[in-house]
């Protein structure tokens, strides 16, 4: 399904985050936001962009601590991707940013808005940072592993040999 969009050499970006249910004007939202994309990019070059919805049990990924792994950012959530494409057009990234961002800022929103949902099971967008490079806040992304994570960096890697997109800083 995603060979399609799996194309190289074209401007990439992408957004994700989590909501507690996908509910009807959240749906709304994103066929209104990809309508907004596809009338300012086109589809020529935004035809390598789709948003897609995660569906999976959480039960097993649940039963295990929080602070037993080094990623905190779990719960009961539907998680959902824009994986953005357009094409060569440079003149493009701040435009795609924001509409990114809009897209986020609606959807935490329109789940704030649910009455449907209880307030402690609403996301309120905490887990989306993907994808947002050294603007993250590390501290809310690893939660209450990031202390113990920033000693065994400091321990096991003080020079950041290693390190992935959210980079840990050592103690």
């Amino acid at each position: 399904m995603f060979l399609p969009f799996n194309v190289t050499g074209i401007r990439r970006y992408q957004k994700a985050s989590a909501v507690a249910r996908l509910s009807l004007p959240i749906n709304y939202a994103f066929v209104d936001a990809i309508a907004e994309f596809m009338n300012h990019v086109g589809v020529e070059d935004g035809g390598q962009t789709m948003i897609s919805i995660e569906f999976f049990p959480h039960r097993k990924v649940l039963s295990v601590p929080r602070d037993a792994t080094a990623f905190y950012q779990r719960g009961d959530w539907v998680d959902w991707h824009a994986m953005i494409g357009y094409g060569q057009r440079e003149e493009l990234d701040g435009w795609v940013r924001d509409w990114a961002h809009r897209l986020t800022d609606k959807v935490i929103d329109l789940e704030r808005a649910d009455d449907g949902v209880s307030d402690n099971l609403k996301t309120g967008g905490r887990n989306g940072y993907w994808y947002m490079g050294n603007d993250v806040d590390r501290k809310q992304l690893w939660g209450t592993n990031y202390d113990r994570l920033r000693a065994l960096k400091r321990k096991y890697d003080p020079d950041s040999i290693f390190h992935s997109w959210f980079p840990i800083t050592p103690s």
